[in-house]
């Protein structure tokens, strides 16, 4: 959106007490429509010896309490008012960063390059404990002293951030003040000066040792024991049986032997190229199973004040699941130090955490089991590095994991096939739309739903469920959608939209048939996905290789292929259907913990590993057919990380969330529609590009945006062995080659600029239009 089309909304100052320096800006509701502004200008503030605060309260116009997204984009002078400056300093007064939610998750009040969360509530009152989201849900107190001008006139705005709900966002008691009391900071000697080399070694402790630049730093582990106690892989344990040997087996690996009343635990240390690779097996010698909470930690001599966890460097945030990006990196100054967890139990149970005080960072798991006479080994590596990019770590673990090979290609339209299955379709206007963006190809989208349904609410298609009623006419609309996008671009891939973890509408005799396949509770009932009253709800459930569902889903992908003629099928939530554990099956390394007494209170699945075996079997059975394949969600599995097509996340609202591509394809579903440069830098900044084109888009920049194989991954720019897409000026190349290259590039209006012929030798200077992006491009592909 174009700067001329945000409407401004100019205030008079209703209450202005210039001796105490307080403006009531807005004390009554004011209504801010998706994609508008509300701008206020004020008089320029010295707070002197005191701190410029800024109070408000906001809220999603919505019928009832909700939940809550980030749907506000706050800033003063331009600049965004952020929750913290980092982890020295924050900036949100009244409540803390992150509140307790569900499962041992926090739900955080502000996202680092997305904006301010605000629930959904009719009224500033209503919203209250049930809805989980801590003290003060509508209140914001926040400090802005060094954003605030001393000298010249302010300007405030709040922004409603367009996204998928038309509920406006509305302000009111609007109020900045000096005050004497604001945000403080803590001083920190936190940075190394240059070094040349970390020195690696192993503590009789068994804890891992690191040192530079004079400064020490322990990276020690702690195993729960159900006493309850705690044994540790460095100072103390509360186990008095627990012994610990550790032994030098080469100048770079070393072996630790340790064991105690529960379990025994043989840890190998290998250091290679910079990489600690460690690898701890865990052995149960007892005749039950045996639950072990497991934390591996940085120790740090001094506060940081940043720490990535899983790719985000959000200065709020204190613990993040992990998902797709199990790395965890903490700049130094001139080093750093990385992790990253390889083993599929860990990738898929744990969580990344930085202390409140940012003392300590590292990794939890708060799930394991270890069956009788079973053993488990957790997999991580150790990253010391003499630097302190995140981006060069990031790519030195894509580059350990071998994930650089995938090719991705795109764009994709979402579409919904019944708008395009008329039997008399234009097929030359849908030939020339298609021309001029460019898809690669077409993602039937959204779950299966008619465009007027007869039921109230509707019901929506998942899983084996989609070849039960009503859906006998959709799959006639998707046959004919199908024909009618070969017949105006016989080459281009139709993908239909399934779903492996939900089946809906479920007949009372498939609920029965697949009893076995429910993802249940902790009272033994499926449990059922709702969608408000948008939709009637849907039951959970998962495939495996021999469950009554995973049979019947294959027969279901074969089907569709076979009836639609589709050239493949797009998996949407491809890692689990919303509940991740399931209280009917044991995984074998899954289990319920009680926090205080760390007994295990029930064995449970995780759906991705109940799953696994059964989805990469899927994935090769699509290809022996020939099918094409896409998914929502990247690898939580290391043999999915190793796969060959390409997923996307869901970044459109949160944008943290495009670092879970960071160890697979860098591709973030977006809302389709791009009518400046903006939402392409804003992907770029968390290297991924945006993979959605609508079918009435024009390709733009999409046109030399792919295929994609991308070999390096920046904030600003992704290095590819076919392109580089950047958004910024500077000098980029593909290292140790000469290239002949051609150069595309676009202003902030999306107005192509003249194509440039280079030579790139090594790197080139590159000349980005302000607000733009520009694509380089091998000329011999």
């Amino acid at each position: 959106m174009t700067r001329a089309s945000i409407p401004i909304i100019m205030l008079m100052l209703c209450a202005l007490t210039i001796a105490a320096q307080e403006w009531d800006i807005q004390a009554e509701e004011r209504i801010v429509e998706p994609g508008t502004t509300a701008e206020f200008d004020l008089p320029a503030i010295d707070p002197g010896e005191g701190f410029a605060v800024l109070e408000f309260d906001a809220r999603m116009d919505n019928p009832r309490p909700g939940g809550s997204m980030f749907y506000l984009d706050l800033r003063l002078n331009g600049e965004p008012v952020v929750a913290a400056l980092d982890r020295l300093s924050t900036r949100l007064l009244n409540k803390p960063a992150g509140v307790p939610y569900r499962d041992g998750k926090l739900l955080y009040w502000h996202s680092a390059g997305t904006g301010w969360r605000i629930v959904y509530a009719p009224d500033f009152e209503s919203f209250g404990d049930s809805q989980r989201h801590g003290r003060e849900p509508y209140r914001f107190v926040v400090d802005v002293t060094d954003l605030a001008r001393r000298a010249e006139p302010n300007r405030l705005s709040f922004h409603r951030i367009i996204g998928t709900t038309d509920r406006p966002l509305v302000i009111r008691n609007v109020r900045l003040k000096v005050a004497s009391e604001g945000a403080t900071r803590v001083q920190s000697q936190y940075a190394l000066s240059e070094i040349k080399d970390w020195q690696i070694g192993v503590a009789d402790s068994g804890a891992i040792a690191l040192a530079a630049g004079g400064q020490q730093y322990l990276v020690g582990s702690s195993f729960s024991t159900p006493e309850p106690g705690w044994n540790q892989l460095g100072p103390g344990s509360d186990d008095s049986e627990w012994t610990v040997t550790t032994e030098a087996v080469g100048d770079r690996s070393w072996l630790v032997h340790a064991r105690g009343e529960h379990y025994r635990l043989k840890r190998s240390v290998t250091v290679t190229d910079g990489r600690v690779r460690v690898a701890d097996e865990i052995t149960n010698p007892g005749s039950e199973p045996v639950g072990i909470i497991h934390r591996h930690t940085i120790i740090l001599p001094e506060p940081v004040p940043a720490a990535w966890l899983v790719g985000d460097p959000d200065p709020t945030i204190t613990r993040k699941v992990i998902r797709a990006n199990s790395t965890l990196f903490v700049p130094l100054g001139g080093a750093g130090i990385g992790m990253a967890f390889e083993d599929d139990v860990s990738r898929c149970h744990g969580m990344m955490e930085c202390s409140e005080e940012a003392r300590q960072a590292g990794f939890f798991d708060e799930h394991l089991a270890i069956g009788a006479g079973d053993s488990y080994t957790v997999r991580w590596s150790i990253y010391p590095s003499r630097h302190s990019d995140y981006w060069q770590f990031i790519n030195r673990v894509r580059s350990d994991w071998g994930v650089n090979g995938l090719t991705a290609n795109g764009p994709w339209a979402f579409v919904r096939a019944e708008k395009f299955s008329a039997e008399n379709a234009d097929i030359a206007a849908l030939r020339e739309h298609l021309e001029r963006g460019g898809q690669y190809g077409v993602l039937t989208s959204g779950g299966w739903t008619y465009l007027e349904p007869t039921d109230d609410p509707p019901w929506i298609g998942f899983g084996a469920a989609v070849f039960n009623q009503p859906f006998d006419d959709f799959r006639v609309f998707l046959k004919r959608a199908i024909d009618n996008f070969r017949a105006a671009r016989p080459q281009m891939p139709v993908l239909v939209y399934e779903h492996c973890f939900l089946n809906s509408p479920q007949t009372p005799e498939q609920k029965e048939q697949f009893r076995d396949s429910w993802v249940t509770g902790p009272d033994g009932e499926q449990v059922i996905r709702g969608w408000g009253n948008v939709y009637k709800s849907s039951p959970q459930v998962y495939p495996t290789p021999t469950n009554a569902f995973g049979r019947a889903f294959s027969q279901t992908v074969d089907r569709i292929l076979d009836e639609t003629g589709a050239a493949g099928i797009y998996q949407d939530e491809s890692n689990h259907g919303g509940q991740e554990w399931t209280w009917n099956a044991w995984d074998g390394h899954s289990a319920m913990i009680d926090a205080e007494t760390h007994r295990i209170t029930a064995l449970v699945g995780h759906v991705t590993l109940l799953s696994s075996e059964y989805r990469i079997a899927l994935h090769q059975r699509i290809r022996d057919r020939g099918g094409l394949q896409v998914a929502n969600g990247q690898p939580c599995l290391m043999a999915e990380n190793l796969d060959v097509f390409p997923r996307f996340v869901e970044a459109q609202q949160n944008l943290c969330r495009a670092a879970e591509t960071h160890l697979y394809s860098p591709l973030a579903w977006d809302y389709g529609v791009y009518r400046d440069a903006s939402r392409f830098r804003r992907a770029l900044a968390w290297g991924t590009i945006p993979v959605r084109l609508n079918i009435s888009g024009t390709a733009g920049p999409f046109a030399h945006f792919f295929p994609l194989t991308a070999v390096e991954l920046h904030a600003g720019w992704i290095l590819a062995r076919e392109r580089i897409i950047i958004s910024d000026t500077g000098a980029y190349g593909w290292p140790g080659e000469t290239v002949p290259a051609r150069v595309y590039s676009w202003d902030f209006d999306l107005n192509e600029q003249p194509i440039r012929e280079m030579t790139v030798d090594g790197t080139a200077v590159v000349e980005v239009p302000e607000g733009g992006i520009a694509v380089i491009i091998r000329s011999e592909d």
